[in-house]
C-alpha cells in the first residue's frame, strides 16, 4: 500500500510538471505571434518612404530652381546636380518626381518598378539630347573632358558628367544624325512606358473603340485599273464624237445637200395615150375582113394631146438648224410670258354650309365614360376583387381604363375573373 501511494504521488507530480511546461510553451508560442504580428503593424511600407523620398527632392530642387542663389548650401547643391545632370536633366527632373510621388504614394499594390525606370531613363535621355545639340565634340584627354562636362553642365552648355558623358559614347558608336534618331525614339518609348502606355495597348484601345450603333453604308469603291480604263474610254468616245459633228457641221456648210428630182408621174395616162397611138398606126383586122381606111384628114392627122395634170412633187425635208431652234424657243418663251402676264381669276373656295352637322354632336362621351366606370366597378365587386377605376383615357378608336389594386390582391384576379 505504501509503495502504491509512492508511485501514484510521484505520477501526480510528473502531471503536475508535464502541465507547467505545456503552459510555459503555450505563453511563449503566444507571444512569439505577437510580436510577429506587431512587426508588420510597425513597419513602414517602402512605397511610402519611396514616396517621401521623392517629395523631398521636389521640394530641394523647386527651391533650387527657384532661389538658386540663396546661401551656400543651395548654391553647392545646385551646382553639384548642374553638373551630374546637366541644366535640362535637372529642370526635367522636377515635374519628374512629382510624378514618381503620385506614383509611389497613390498606386496601392499596382506594380511601380518599370514606370520608375522608364521616367530615370527619360531624365537622362532628355539630357543626353541637350548634350548632342550643345555641345561641340572635340579631341580632348579623360580628365580634360569631365572636368569639361562637369563646368559646362553648371554654365549650361554640356549635358554634366553623366548625361553628357553617354551622350559622347553613343556619338563614338553612331554618330551624331544617328545618335539622334535613336536618342528621340528612345524618349518618345520611355515617355509612353512612364505613363503605363504600350504599344499594345494602344492597338487593343484602337479595336476596342466605340462605334456608332448603326452600321454606315460603304460605297464601292472600283479598282485603279478600272477607273484608268474608263476614263481613257470615256474621253475617246467624247472625242469621236466631237469630230463626228464638226464633220457634219462642215459638210452642210461646203457641200449643200441638192434637192431632190421630182419623181416621175406614174400615171395611167401615158399608157392610155401610148395604146391610142400603137392602134391608130397599125388598126385592128378580122380574119378575111378588112376595113377600109379613112381618109387622111388633117383633123386625123393631128390628134390634140391630152393635158396632164403635173405631179405634186414630195415635200423635200428641210434640216432644223440651230439658228432656227433658237428663234423658235425664244417665240415659246414669249407666248409663255404672255400667258402668265394674264391675270389669272383668285381660287374660291366652297361655302362651310355645304358640309353637314353631325346627328349625335352634343355629347362627348363623358356620360358614357361615367356609366361604364361604374358597371365596371360593379363587376370588381361582384367577383369581391378590392380594386377600383381611377383613370380614363378616350382615344380616337379605344377608350383606356385604368384599374388600381388594393394592396395584396394579385393581377391574375382581373385576367382570370
Amino acid at each position: 500500500m505504501a509503495n502504491q501511494k509512492r508511485k501514484s504521488r510521484a505520477e501526480k507530480a510528473a502531471m503536475d510538471e508535464k502541465k507547467k511546461r505545456n503552459k510555459k510553451n503555450e505563453k511563449a508560442s503566444t507571444q512569439k505571434k505577437g510580436e510577429k504580428k506587431s512587426e508588420p503593424e510597425n513597419k513602414i511600407p517602402v512605397r511610402i518612404l519611396v514616396a517621401a523620398l521623392c517629395l523631398g527632392l521636389f521640394v530641394l530642387f523647386l527651391i533650387i530652381f527657384l532661389r538658386p542663389n540663396d546661401g551656400g548650401l543651395i548654391v553647392l547643391l545646385g551646382n553639384l546636380i548642374h553638373g551630374i545632370f546637366g541644366r535640362v536633366g535637372f529642370l526635367v527632373s522636377i515635374p519628374v518626381l512629382l510624378y514618381l510621388f503620385f506614383i509611389f504614394a497613390f498606386s496601392g499594390n499596382r506594380p511601380v518598378q518599370m514606370r520608375s525606370i522608364c521616367l530615370g531613363a527619360f531624365v537622362l535621355l532628355c539630357g543626353c539630347l541637350s548634350h548632342m545639340f550643345t555641345y561641340h565634340f572635340g579631341q580632348a584627354s579623360d580628365l580634360s573632358i569631365l572636368v569639361e562636362l562637369y563646368q559646362g553642365g553648371i554654365s549650361g552648355t554640356t549635358g554634366g558628367i553623366l548625361c553628357g558623358g553617354l551622350a559622347m559614347i553613343l556619338h563614338m558608336l553612331c554618330g551624331e544624325v544617328f545618335s539622334c534618331i535613336l536618342l528621340i525614339i528612345a524618349l518618345l518609348f520611355t515617355l509612353l512606358g512612364g505613363l503605363q502606355i504600350t504599344i499594345p495597348s494602344i492597338i487593343r484601345a484602337i479595336q476596342n473603340r466605340p462605334r456608332p450603333d448603326w452600321e454606315e453604308e460603304q460605297e464601292e469603291k472600283p479598282e485603279p485599273a478600272a477607273i484608268l480604263v474608263n476614263h481613257i474610254a470615256n474621253k475617246r468616245i467624247q472625242h469621236l464624237n466631237n469630230k463626228r459633228i464638226q464633220a457634219e457641221l462642215d459638210e452642210e456648210e461646203v457641200f449643200p445637200e441638192p434637192p431632190k428630182p421630182a419623181p416621175e408621174p406614174k400615171d395611167r395616162a401615158h399608157e392610155i395615150i401610148r395604146q391610142i397611138d400603137n392602134d391608130v398606126e397599125s388598126p385592128v383586122t378580122a380574119a378575111g375582113i378588112h376595113f377600109q381606111q379613112p381618109e387622111e384628114t388633117p383633123a386625123s392627122r393631128q390628134m390634140p394631146e391630152l393635158e396632164l395634170e403635173q405631179a405634186i412633187p414630195e415635200p423635200v425635208e428641210e434640216k432644223v438648224t440651230a439658228k432656227d431652234a433658237r428663234d423658235s424657243a425664244a417665240e415659246v418663251a414669249v407666248e409663255i410670258a404672255k400667258n402668265e402676264a394674264i391675270i389669272q381669276p383668285v381660287y374660291q373656295f366652297p361655302p362651310i354650309e355645304l358640309l353637314r352637322l353631325p346627328f349625335n354632336s352634343g355629347g362627348d362621351g363623358t356620360m358614357e365614360m361615367r356609366e361604364n366606370t361604374r358597371r365596371l366597378n360593379e363587376t370588381l365587386a361582384s367577383f369581391k376583387i378590392e380594386a377600383h377605376i381611377i383613370n380614363v383615357t378616350r382615344g380616337p378608336s379605344v377608350t383606356r381604363y385604368e384599374v388600381e389594386l388594393e394592396k395584396g390582391v394579385k393581377l391574375n384576379k382581373i385576367t382570370t375573373a
